[in-house]
């Protein structure tokens, strides 16, 4: 009895063991799937910019020449923004680099279990949409509009409202040249004072910016008075590393404990959608086709009302007959 037990258990214990083994296998074979569609996609986004052939990666290398043929003295900070439409640029090297981060920690995560397989396959779903060329197109919009701000109007800003009416529509605060850029780690970072303040630090590459600031930008004047750009409204869910975004959280955090002790609520900096240029196109048709519609509303009960008193008004006629 006891030695059928013991078989019974031995077979038990090679099962679970052998479930526990096909399920490493299973994330481990769908993680590097996975990895291998993000480094195409990469090598295909790697080709189009080396090539020159990304829409607004052209456009971005001519914004810059404009803005250093019309005022020299933003020569260098235009040529450095310049080169995120290249091979060398920051939003590429970082998709690159944590891509290589992943693909060394994968056969751990399959290992460690289903929690720690699903944070890497996010890690390189996100690495996956960030090297897209449409979505990398996009992200360079940021770029453009940062130099079409520094032409003082004479560049038009893309997939975007107007300075003036991009603040009018999202109530937002001018913080100057460079605004779009503000929150996104791969430019500078939150630095934390003494008091428990934090503000906006650029990297060297573009600390340019910080001169052309009339005042410090503060996190929570920042997080009420941001206005739109692509990475804050879905950039950063592509371009940020996941040590990135623990002290992005980290931050707001910070800033909600220290409202809530003066019981008030701290909004984050992304908790309100912001207006694009076909957001409020869509709005103005939205309301325009209400407008449309109430007034069609309107008119067919005035013909409604019209045709049933003519009715009335006839049918009285005939009786008098």
């Amino acid at each position: 009895m006891l030695k059928s037990m013991s078989k019974i258990m031995t077979l038990f214990i090679i099962l679970l063991i052998a479930g526990c083994t096909s399920d490493e296998e299973r994330w481990l074979n769908k993680l590097e799937s996975r990895a291998a569609d993000a480094s195409r996609e990469i090598s295909t986004l790697e080709t189009r910019l080396a090539q020159g052939t990304l829409p607004n990666a052209r456009l971005l290398s001519q914004y810059a020449r404009y803005v250093k043929s019309h005022n020299p003295e933003l020569s260098e900070i235009a040529d450095t923004l310049a080169v995120e439409g290249t091979t060398e640029s920051l939003m590429f090297t970082n998709l690159k680099a944590r891509l290589q981060t992943v693909n060394s920690q994968i056969k751990k995560a399959a290992s460690q279990g289903e929690q720690a397989s699903v944070a890497a396959w996010q890690e390189i779903d996100a690495i996956f949409s960030g090297a897209r060329s449409n979505n990398f197109n996009m992200m360079l919009t940021d770029q453009i509009n940062v130099l079409a701000d520094m032409s003082d109007g004479k560049l038009g800003r893309v997939e975007s409202l107007s300075k003036q009416a991009s603040l009018a529509a999202n109530k937002s605060t001018d913080f100057g040249h460079g605004s779009q850029l503000v929150g996104n780690p791969n430019y500078g970072r939150w630095k934390t004072d003494s008091s428990g303040s934090s503000a906006w630090q650029w990297f060297a590459m573009y600390a340019m910016f910080s001169s052309m600031h009339r005042s410090p930008i503060y996190y929570d004047r920042w997080s009420y008075g941001r206005d739109y750009s692509y990475y804050g409204s879905v950039g950063r869910h592509y371009y940020n590393s996941p040590k990135q975004r623990t002290g992005q959280s980290q931050v707001n955090k910070r800033y909600s404990d220290k409202f809530a002790n003066k019981g008030k609520k701290f909004q984050s900096p992304y908790a309100k959608p912001k207006a694009t240029s076909a957001k409020v196109a869509q709005q103005r048709r939205n309301i325009a086709k209400s407008s449309f519609q109430s007034k069609y509303s309107r008119n067919s009960r005035g013909s409604a009302s019209s045709r049933n008193a003519s009715s009335r008004t006839s049918r009285s006629s005939s009786r008098g007959k």
